[in-house]
């Protein structure tokens, strides 16, 4: 029996059977053509993944992916993206989603194949306000200016031999991780004061 979820769609389709011993081998093909329904497209959203929390101001491209199981191209127009919150956002496989408003989406990215069917993808994701930078990065004990001490002590929570905790102050962006330019910041601070 043969399942024909799996095979494309198409008005005027026909089987071959081949089968062999392994010496002799008989072909036969099906007397009349015979229909098989035509397949939604597959789809799915390869980036960001479901629940990501992503920076409002920071770029973020969505990036999804459609096949036709028919065998048809489908155009870049066909890829329609949605947001529970705005509404649609964006056409095409691949598209800037920065324009995202704070809070929690549900995004859908709509497939329609040459036949008009569609299929569709979800994920979730939320959008967060960016952190407001600490007024002077790398004062960890907030007395106004930075010391080498400090930045030694930045220097080791980013090889995480310290938690962050004992340099809040460097973690600019509240990630929970203090990077190389949050110590950047930090020394261009202890130059030129805060």
């Amino acid at each position: 029996m043969v399942n024909l979820i799996h095979l494309p769609g198409g008005r005027n389709c026909r089987f071959r059977v081949i089968a062999t011993d392994g010496v002799n081998t008989a072909a036969d093909e099906s007397n009349a053509a015979l229909e098989v329904g035509r397949k939604p497209p597959q789809v799915s959203i390869v980036a960001p993944e479901s629940g990501a929390v992503l920076t409002l101001g920071s770029q973020f491209i969505f990036v999804g992916q459609g096949t036709d199981p028919d065998g048809d191209p489908i155009p870049e127009s066909s890829f329609v993206w949605t947001s529970s919150r705005q509404g649609e956002f964006g056409i095409g496989a691949r598209v800037d989603a920065s324009n995202l408003s704070p809070g929690d989406h549900e995004i859908v990215l709509t497939v329609t194949d040459s036949d008009g069917l569609t299929a569709q993808a979800r994920i979730t994701v939320t959008v967060r306000e960016r952190e407001p930078v600490p007024a002077c990065v790398g004062d960890c004990d907030g007395d106004g200016q930075v010391t080498i001490e400090e930045i030694i002590k930045m220097v080791n929570v980013a090889l995480e031999l310290q938690p962050v905790g004992s340099c809040a102050a460097g973690d600019a962006n509240s990630d929970g991780a203090i990077t190389v330019d949050e110590i950047i910041l930090a020394v261009n601070k202890a130059l030129n004061g805060c």
